[in-house]
């Protein structure tokens, strides 16, 4: 459990750091605001749904509490990154697409009684894969000219990328044990899941503050 909470401090510390200086980001950047405001939304409610989680640890709560928050913060995930990158490679972004797999995925979770976080996790991850996929047929056709080193929006989507398209491999094997019924294992892998979850969650924030402390940016996109 030591490094559960190491992991935890690391999270939130760097989760912090994201929304305070987003807030000085969009304050003064106003060619950045638009995009700027889903990341900034999904860092917010990223800490607060971490922090929420951290203080549970030591509540003794009923798990589908916990459950919930995760619930709220995979949602968000669903939401607002897509709409990020949408908004990066300037496409109309299609919310009913969203919502209609957020309310999907828990509709399906409450019917067959599955976790409910194990298969937005995996959903979650395959929706906000696809988009990063998106991105990167965006940047690299023809029409496109950026300066990748010095943008932003590259290292802030490369964060994305890795973060949900690493945990893939884990959380389907996760949601396989939910729906094999196999309780112990489950137990046993949610355990090793929540490290995975915490070290790339640190991971793709690491890649925010690039972004977001790079000096000589010369181009947004």
């Amino acid at each position: 459990m030591p490094i559960v909470y190491t992991l935890v401090v690391l999270q939130l510390s760097v989760c912090m750091f994201n929304v305070i200086t987003g807030v000085k980001l969009f304050r003064d950047s106003n060619s950045f605001k638009n995009e700027i405001k889903y990341i900034y939304s999904f860092c917010i409610i990223d800490f607060i749904s971490s922090s929420i989680g951290f203080t549970l640890i030591f509540i003794d709560v009923d798990f589908r509490i916990r459950n919930y928050v995760n619930i709220i913060f995979m949602c968000s995930e669903i939401i607002l990154l897509p709409a990020y990158i949408d908004s990066v490679i300037n496409k109309k972004h299609n919310w009913n697409y969203s919502i209609f797999v957020s309310i999907t995925s828990i509709l399906i979770s409450l019917k067959y009684s599955f976790e409910i976080s194990s298969i937005l996790q995996v959903i979650s991850g395959i929706f906000v894969s696809l988009f990063c996929i998106k991105y990167l047929i965006w940047l690299f056709s023809d029409s496109t000219i950026i300066d990748i080193p010095n943008s932003k929006h590259f290292w802030i989507i490369m964060g994305i990328m890795f973060c949900y398209t690493t945990s893939l491999p884990s959380c389907l094997g996760a949601f396989i044990l939910d729906i094999a019924g196999n309780t112990q294992e489950h137990t046993n892998f949610s355990l090793t899941l929540t490290y995975v979850f915490l070290a790339l969650n640190i991971i793709m924030h690491l890649f925010f503050i690039k972004a977001f402390k790079w000096e000589k940016e010369t181009q947004l996109f």
